[in-house]
């Protein structure tokens, strides 16, 4: 899938390391729910949040990108710049059931 022409300027100044942890899951049948500025990201970065968890690398710290596994509401694993200015999300993971008490 390539990269949607409303978000090419998005994405463009992503640093090379993370720019392919969004070109190699797109390559791969992923697609982008989201692009933007702000939270996670700095002001001066940015975010790509993808439709489905990365599976063209494996989910650790490498090459140049973070990688944090997190859970909150909006997205699970993250992969970041050292700087932590650009972001690749994963979406959330399903809710948890509770037990009944």
């Amino acid at each position: 899938m390539r990269i949607p022409e409303k978000y090419q300027q998005e994405i463009y100044p992503f640093p090379e390391a993370p720019r392919t942890h969004v070109d190699a899951p797109l390559k791969a049948g992923n697609a982008n729910v989201a692009v933007g500025r702000g939270f996670p990201a700095s002001p001066a970065g940015a975010y790509v949040q993808l439709e489905q968890s990365v599976s063209t690398r494996p989910l650790k710290t490498a090459d140049g990108v973070n990688f944090y596994d997190r859970n909150p509401a909006t997205c699970s694993g993250e992969f970041t710049d050292a700087q932590r200015c650009y972001f690749v999300l994963e979406p959330a993971r399903p809710l948890e059931a509770h037990p009944d008490f």
